[in-house]
């Protein structure tokens, strides 16, 4: 698919979608970046129609990014490409192969919980 996105803004646009509604700050943080990039991204997704932005109703220096119809519909877009690659992918392997890429999977996910757990019980420096 030719998105006419940079993987910055396609990171951007999953991340506000994610979140539902984010400030510039904790975007900026979220995606590691600088405030200043991250306002040039958003701003070049607002030229395209994919995201929002309005004013907080608590502070009106803050600036919320939210995702807009059509964004959503791109990223929708997106999951069922990719939904339908993993399924030709995958409509050749067999069921006792399935099984094997299902326990495989399982023990990495509950390796990633242990480490998130781990990280989140230590003492911040």
């Amino acid at each position: 698919m030719n998105l006419g996105l940079t993987v910055a803004q396609l990171k951007c646009l999953y991340h506000v979608a994610g979140e539902g509604c984010t400030n510039l700050k904790n975007l900026a943080a979220s995606l590691n970046v600088s405030p200043s990039n991250v306002t040039g991204i958003v701003e070049r997704l607002v030229e395209q129609g994919l995201v929002s932005r309005e004013g907080s109703p608590d502070d009106r220096r803050v600036l919320l990014v939210r995702t807009t119809d059509q964004g959503n519909e791109l990223l929708g877009k997106l999951r069922e490409t990719r939904v339908g690659h993993m399924s030709q992918i995958l409509a050749g392997t067999t069921n006792e192969d399935l099984n094997i890429m299902l326990q495989a999977f399982t023990s990495m996910l509950q390796a990633v919980e242990n480490y998130t757990a781990t990280l989140a019980s230590r003492p911040n420096p």
